[in-house]
């Protein structure tokens, strides 16, 4: 634990020592673990691609069993080529990670297994991959040689009986039932006691009791089923491989299991054991830095609650905060040099201040009369402004007035033009209203042919109805013709009895149009009169107003003299007012920090300061 006697920058890079090696630590044990995590998810998946790898070759396997393809075999050395690399990845990783794994029985069983796969191969390789290979292609051959002489011969009963062992032989190859190599021997003696007259047949069925015997034999040894023979065998390893494959997957998926929850908890242990130590020697290192301040606050706060300057802060420690305590020591010891001047300084204050009081009344008395200079200057220049104001408004007034007065002349002398022009047009209307009441008289005349017309019309189109009537059924069409005549002739009848209404009423309205035309061609002459007497008048008051305004110009002259006189007096009168009043507030100025200076000097004289 760093000591109390170190400086703060040497307990600061012990601190920060102390947070680089925890860190350096943790970072350590973190790639520690990664790298181990690593090599299990590796391991896992190496098992994984083991598998796959696994089940590609029994994929082969059966492709080959099923298609017999040569390039299956291929394949299935790829894969195996392929299973022994992945297996001695898994045994380096094995190494690395010490896990018990049967690594070597895996690659027995998987070398056995590719071992039988082999004499398989080989094994129906000799039998026959084909129809025409091997010893099953010899078997066809013989089998034909035979057909080909009995069906030279023509002996059915001698094809029956081949047939029948050509049966017996595909049951005996679907089925590998050993029954079947028993009834094909029975008719195969059959076949040969009927075929001794027959030339070259005995050693044609010899040879094929040679086939078929090869081609049994073979067969046992690759199996009659699952279990016998080299297809037993490689069940057996393939069995035995994927058993101890399933186990190697299972103890590997275990135990990388339980080694990721492990290296977990050694993970947060560690961290808490790095943290718990950091977070320990951190809070002793805070205490040790923050225990002298917490004193020396305290001593601080006692001296000013005190006010007794005479006493000392403790110090506690011989670091950079110790230095600071060791200068507050000394300042407190200088305070004694202090306590003489502010005496000293308490005297002068109190002399100043008394002449800054009898100052302060002298200037207070000459502040009063001129106060009272000012005041009567004030009021005598604004008298004389009002009358500037006054007259100045009087005259803008008189201005206002005669330019009011010409633009009314003005505007009288164009109404007299406006009502001369009315009274013209009015007139002009009246003869326009009358020449149009002689145009509706006039149509008024028409009207009345028209309605003559459409009576006549209506008569013939009556006559014409009757003589349809008389014509009977020739006279339909005519009398159909003649009814829309006297529709239209109806119609034209009412029109005209309309546009009468409306002509009627369009002269009434004539009428009165001429009446109010004349009203107010005699009301125009009444207000042009009324216009000449208004002008009359208004040129009477410009002449008046010119009058007032040469008075008021005259006036207003003098009096802006007089103005700028008094103006200049109350100015020179203002400055020295202003000039006592700032005199005034410097010597309050004074007064008010000469006595703050004496209260701050007895203050300070309260506190109890080291005279040592």
């Amino acid at each position: 634990m760093p000591s109390r006697t170190l400086s703060l920058r040497h307990k600061l890079l012990i601190l920060l020592t102390a947070v680089i090696l925890g860190l350096l630590l943790l970072l350590f044990s973190t790639n520690y673990f990664s790298y181990q995590v690593k090599q299990l998810e590796q391991a896992k998946s190496t098992v994984q691609q083991i598998d796959i790898t696994a089940l590609q070759l029994r994929r082969n396997e059966k492709d080959f069993l099923i298609r017999k393809l040569p390039k299956y075999l291929d394949k299935h050395q790829g894969n195996f080529n392929q299973l022994n690399s992945q297996l001695d990845l898994l045994s380096e990783l094995n190494q690395s990670i010490d896990i018990d794994l049967p690594i070597n029985q895996l690659k027995k069983s998987f070398l056995e297994y590719r071992q039988q796969f082999i004499a398989l191969t080989q094994t129906m390789t000799t039998k026959g991959l084909d129809k025409d290979a091997g010893l099953y292609g010899k078997l066809r051959h013989a089998t034909h040689e035979l057909e080909d002489i009995y069906k030279a011969i023509n002996d059915t009963s001698l094809q029956v009986t081949l047939l029948s062992i050509r049966r017996h032989e595909k049951d005996y190859m679907l089925r590998h039932d050993s029954k079947y190599l028993d009834k094909l021997a029975q008719e195969l003696a059959t076949l040969r006691l009927n075929s001794q007259q027959i030339a070259n047949t005995r050693q044609l069925i010899d040879n094929y009791q040679k086939a078929l015997n090869a081609y049994v034999t073979i067969d046992k040894k690759l199996g009659l089923s699952q279990e016998e023979g080299i297809r037993g065998k490689m069940r057996a390893a393939t069995h035995k491989a994927e058993s101890l494959l399933k186990q190697t997957v299972a103890e590997t998926n275990t135990y990388i299991e339980k080694q990721e929850r492990q290296t977990f908890w050694l993970s947060i242990t560690i961290f808490l054991i790095i943290s718990t130590a950091l977070s320990v020697f951190i809070f002793k290192l805070i205490n040790i830095i923050i225990s002298p301040i917490k004193t020396a606050v305290s001593n601080i706060e006692d001296i000013i609650a005190k006010r007794d300057f005479s006493k000392q802060v403790i110090k506690e420690t011989d670091d950079e905060f110790g230095q600071v305590i060791d200068s507050m020591n000394n300042f407190i010891k200088f305070t004694h040099k202090i306590n003489n001047a502010v005496e000293e300084l308490r005297q002068v204050s109190n002399a100043v201040e008394q002449s800054a009081q009898s100052t302060q009344a002298s200037l207070n008395q000459q502040m009063l009369k001129s106060e009272q200079v000012s005041t009567a200057t004030i009021q005598l220049d604004a008298s004389v402004n009002e009358i500037v104001k006054g007259t100045e408004t009087t005259r803008e007034t008189s201005n206002l007035i005669a330019e009011q007065a010409n633009a009314g002349k003005q505007q009288l002398h164009q109404l007299n033009q406006f009502l001369t022009q009315s009274s013209n047009e009015l007139v002009s209307s009246t003869d326009d209203i009358y020449a149009l009441d002689k145009k509706c008289r006039s149509i008024n005349s028409f009207i009345e042919e028209i309605r003559g017309i459409a009576e006549q019309t209506n008569l013939l189109a009556l006559n014409a109805a009757i003589e349809a009537a008389r014509a009977g059924e020739q006279g339909r069409g005519f009398s159909v013709v003649a009814d829309e005549v006297r529709t239209l002739a109806n119609r034209t009848q009412t029109s005209t009895e309309q546009i009468t209404a409306i002509i009627t009423e369009l002269q009434a309205m004539t009428v009165n149009a001429v009446t109010r035309v004349n009203q107010c061609r005699e009301g125009s002459l009444a207000n042009l009169k009324q216009v000449d007497k208004s002008t009359l008048t208004l040129s009477s008051i410009i002449n008046e107003v010119s009058s007032i305004q040469a008075m008021t110009a005259n006036i207003a002259t003098a009096v802006k003299e007089q103005s700028i006189a008094i103006h200049e007096i109350a100015e020179n009168i203002t400055e020295m007012k202003d000039d006592n009043s700032h005199m005034l507030s410097q010597a309050q100025q004074s007064l008010s920090t000469c006595a703050l200076a004496n209260e701050k000097t007895l203050t300070l004289l309260t506190y109890k300061l080291s005279t040592s």
